[in-house]
């Protein structure tokens, strides 16, 4: 007895086809059979809808995903990568400002003067040593520019101010110094040495020599070398000083066997004045200038004496 419906006539292969063919062609009804499949499995709950115009809860996580749900999605994940573009852009942009802000290496250029090579090499190993033992300050904010002109005038007393600044390229930054002008020049051992407005004295002049020289008539030969900073920055303080109450040093000279006091000449005026270094130069200078407007037309004495305080003498 045949039992027809019950069992299922296997497919008799396709007579004249190679297996080669036959094999590709039953994977694929497989594969075809099982698609549809894949979402309805036994045990599964299917949560949301196919369709557009059905709307269901959680309709954004559910299985089923409308063409709406799917806008929602895609719209989402392109938050989601605009957010992260956005984070992208500004660590670069945060990594920018920090590297261009780190000094690796700087160039000297001084102001208002001209330097030999040797001297712009010396100013340019300061800061260098500088910022090799300040690693911390290469960080352009950090850098303490105070500090960096009081190391610098350790070895070149003759700079008086200093500005770093960013050139705008990668690790490079431009360092600008500001010179002494020196107003009187002492030859000491051959050798000259300045002295500027405010008294401090150096030894490399970058202007002009200036008009005021310093002539000893000391025949102690050991002190001159001894007192040269001494006079040289006083004579200096006098010499601002005395500018700024109108009247200008041409000359000064310190006395025979003297070692504390010094006679300015004053240009317009036919006596000298007589100073100490034991007294300020600001004070000694007021006087002076007090008693040359008092002699003006009066008389004219050999010479005025103004170190003692609160007193003036002429002669």
């Amino acid at each position: 007895m045949k039992m027809r419906g019950f069992l299922k006539k296997e497919a008799k292969p396709q007579a004249g086809l190679p297996n080669r063919r036959r094999m590709s062609q039953n994977n694929t009804s497989d594969s075809m059979s099982t698609e549809p499949r894949a979402s309805f499995r036994r045990n599964q709950t299917l949560t949301g809808s196919s369709s557009g115009k059905v709307s269901s809860t959680n309709e954004l996580s559910a299985t089923l995903i409308s063409p709406r749900a799917h806008v929602h999605h895609l719209s989402r994940k392109r938050k989601h990568l605009f957010l992260k573009l956005i984070a992208v852009v500004v660590c670069l942009l945060v990594i920018y400002l920090l590297v261009s802000q780190i000094v690796a290496s700087t160039s000297v250029r001084v102001s208002q003067a001209s330097v030999d090579q040797a001297a712009a090499k010396s100013y340019q190993k300061s800061i260098d040593n500088y910022l090799e033992s300040h690693i911390f300050e290469r960080y352009y904010p950090s850098l303490n520019q105070k500090k960096l002109l009081a190391y610098i005038q350790q070895d070149s007393p003759e700079v008086t101010s200093i500005d770093v600044s960013l050139t705008g390229e990668f690790g490079k930054a431009q360092t600008t110094l500001k010179l002494r002008k020196p107003v009187a020049r002492w030859v000491v051992n051959g050798e000259s040495q300045f002295v500027d407005e405010a008294g401090v004295v150096f030894s490399h002049n970058a202007y002009t020599n200036p008009g005021v020289i310093i002539e000893d008539k000391n025949a102690i030969k050991n002190v001159q070398t001894v007192a040269s900073h001494r006079f040289l920055g006083f004579v200096g303080q006098v010499v601002g000083a005395l500018k700024k109450e109108g009247y200008t040093v041409s000359k000064v000279s310190i006395p025979l066997l003297t070692t504390r006091m010094l006679e300015v000449k004053v240009s317009k005026v036919p006596y000298v004045i007589k100073m100490t270094v034991d007294r300020k130069a600001g004070e000694q200078s007021e006087d002076a200038a007090r008693v040359i407007r008092f002699l003006k037309g009066k008389q004219s004495p050999k010479y005025i004496d103004v170190r003692v305080e609160n007193k003036a003498f002429y002669k």
